[in-house]
This record gives C-alpha cells, sequence and structure tokens, in this order.
C-alpha cells in the first residue's frame, strides 16, 4: 500500500514538475550563452585596446584577419585559445613591425 501510494505522488510530481525542470534548465542555457557572450565582448574590447596601446598596429587589418583564420580552422577552440593566439601574433606582427621600421 505505501509503495502503491509513494508511486502515485512521484508520478503526481513528475508531471507538475517536468514543466518546472525545463524551464529551469533552459533558464541555465541562456544564462550560460549569455555569460559566453559577454565575456567574449570583454575579451574582444580588451584585445583592442592591446593592439591600440602597441600604436604600431591596427586591429581591423593587422590582427582581425589572422584571428578569424584560426577560428575557422579551430572551431571548437575556447576563448582562452583564442586569446593565447591573439597574444602571439601580436607579439609576433609588432616585432615584424618594429623591424620593419628600423630598416628605413
Amino acid at each position: 500500500m505505501r509503495d502503491e501510494i509513494f508511486k502515485i505522488v512521484k508520478q503526481i510530481a513528475d508531471k507538475h514538475l517536468r514543466p518546472v525542470r525545463e524551464v529551469i534548465e533552459e533558464s541555465e542555457k541562456i544564462a550560460k550563452r549569455t555569460a559566453r557572450v559577454s565575456h567574449a565582448k570583454k575579451l574582444y574590447n580588451k584585445m583592442v585596446r592591446e593592439v591600440r596601446d602597441v600604436a604600431f598596429l591596427d586591429f581591423s587589418t593587422d590582427i582581425a584577419p589572422e584571428l578569424h583564420r584560426f577560428i575557422d580552422k579551430h572551431l571548437k577552440a575556447t576563448q582562452e585559445d583564442v586569446y593565447e593566439y591573439f597574444k602571439n601574433i601580436l607579439y609576433k606582427k609588432t616585432i615584424a613591425k618594429i623591424k620593419k621600421i628600423k630598416i628605413r
């Protein structure tokens, strides 16, 4: 008898809680996406500032195309991977630009 009551209560609870669980799960997904987008915007602004601070390079012409190629080749790259690649190309392009200026 007790098991039957528990089974019935569980069925009722599952039936009424399922929509609530679905709403919570969807809300969590949206929150995670929003956090990723927010972090991506902050990371993008940080990279633009770093390039601007170097003053030798232009983000749109010198860095962005390289980043786009990297992301296209590495679709599963994390934001940390992109930032590490950015630091690498920023260093290389800055050195190349300085060498170009010294040669003139």
